[in-house]
């Protein structure tokens, strides 16, 4: 005979084992949505090979954000399994992690820009110049880039967060002494 509550924390466990596998493939549509919002946004240029480096970093943004989106939502959520929780875990951390692991694509690929003009690697210069390269690229995303994330992106961002709130949360049996004190009479 199995012992109730373990059987269903081991039948969560593999269910939620089973789910992970859905990540790879989800960061693989995280990152078409991204790069269709951004060449939504980019019609109008006339440079098709730029248009294609833009909407490029915007794919890679999204292909990193995922997963660490992922992870630091479970990790707030996985004691506390509302759905509305979820949503709420996962829509946040995936803004934060699209938009952070894109600048910083971003950043790298400006910098490597104007590498060739910066001084010899690792003299006092070059730090300072690669910090207010950095700086002035993630300032010029913030102004400039973020903007090609509406509207596809953000209806993305609310259908995958509807997906991680209905896929990740488990229903938690209730603890004996849960089950006890609704069981109980009240004392007088």
């Amino acid at each position: 005979m199995t012992d109730a509550p373990q059987a269903t924390r081991a039948a969560g466990r593999s269910n939620l084992d089973l789910r992970v596998g859905s990540i790879l493939p989800a960061a693989i549509l995280w990152s078409a949505v991204c790069a269709t919002a951004a060449w939504s946004g980019l019609l109008h240029w006339q440079t098709e090979s730029l248009r294609l480096v833009v909407v490029g970093i915007f794919a890679a943004g999204g292909l990193l954000a995922l997963p660490a989106a992922f992870i630091a939502a479970y990790l707030v959520t996985r004691y506390h399994r509302l759905k509305t929780q979820a949503f709420a875990a996962f829509f946040v951390s995936l803004t934060i992690m699209t938009i952070g692991a894109t600048g910083m694509i971003f950043a790298l690929v400006y910098r490597s820009y104007y590498a060739a003009w910066h001084a010899e690697t690792f003299s006092y210069v070059w730090f300072l110049q690669l910090a207010f390269t950095t700086a002035s690229a993630l300032y010029q995303f913030a102004t400039v880039g973020l903007r090609l994330y509406f509207p596809l992106g953000f209806v993305g961002l609310f259908l995958f967060s509807l997906w991680f709130a209905r896929s990740f949360t488990l229903s938690q049996p209730a603890s004996s002494a849960t089950r006890q004190r609704n069981i109980s009479p009240k004392a007088g």
